[in-house]
């Protein structure tokens, strides 16, 4: 996995799955925000190419305040390192910046583009300044200014902020495809069989809904694969707080 991705994961996955450190815990599936989340889930959806194959979010606000983080930030006092690296690489603090989070794959299973949204209050000319010390440069898309950050010999990251409050970070092609997205093609919610499992983990403050395949296929063992039924889609959702809630639905390909 190059760097750019991990960065990406130790953001939309560490959140997700975790949600529970300092920081981020670094984990490879791998915000009480500005907007209401409502039954057609959050607003950021609206840049989600509707064949995403993975589709994360996460309330950071919340799980960073929940009872239980408070809990673990008690034993465990230092700063995670991966969210150092973030804010190293990105100029972006996950404890003060980020509200919520809204994570996609697309792209076919070995070539999948990962790029996360994330809500909330930004210094941009903060985060522009950080990125040109790291030799980034500013790049033009369709009007949009981009903030590309070298992969010294791995992938490419690239940094945009579209609206005020809203930063999207991920491979160049899918904050292209993002981009492209909102600007008229069609996106998740035009996707009838992702939006039921969404509008059924809505209430949470994490989940995650896709296609078993870009899950199983990146993790799993071929022999612990051929032990799963069927699966097309699935989706996994959590409540934090004092505790932690979880549910996990899958939708087979037959009875």
């Amino acid at each position: 996995m190059t760097k750019p991705t991990r960065v990406f994961f130790l953001v939309a996955a560490g959140i997700l799955v975790s949600g529970l450190g300092t920081g981020l815990v670094a984990s490879y599936m791998g915000i009480q925000g500005l907007a209401l989340i409502g039954t057609n889930g959050p607003a950021e959806l609206a840049y989600v190419p509707s064949d995403a194959r993975l589709v994360a979010f996460a309330d950071v606000r919340e799980v960073m305040n929940s009872e239980l983080r408070q809990k673990f930030r008690e034993l465990h006092p230092q700063d995670s390192p991966d969210g150092r690296e973030l804010e190293e690489q990105t100029g972006i603090n996950v404890e003060t910046d980020i509200d919520r989070v809204v994570a996609f794959f697309s792209g076919a299973a070995q070539s999948q583009r990962p790029a996360f949204l994330a809500r909330g209050n930004f210094n941009e000319t903060r985060i522009e300044s950080v990125i040109r010390q790291k030799g980034g440069q500013v790049e033009d898309y369709k009007g949009r200014r981009l903030l590309v950050i070298p992969g010294n010999g791995e992938s490419t990251t690239v940094v945009t902020f579209p609206e005020p409050g809203l930063a999207i970070v991920g491979l160049p092609e899918a904050v292209r495809l993002a981009l492209d997205t909102k600007a008229g093609s069609d996106n998740v919610t035009d996707n009838t069989s992702v939006m039921a499992l969404i509008n059924e983990v809505d209430g949470d403050n994490v989940w995650v809904v896709g296609n078993f395949s870009a899950l199983a296929g990146a993790r799993l063992p071929d022999n612990v694969l051929r032990q799963i039924p069927p699966i097309n889609l699935f989706a996994a959702s959590g409540h934090i707080n004092g505790g932690i809630r979880a549910t996990i639905r899958a939708e087979a390909r037959d009875d």
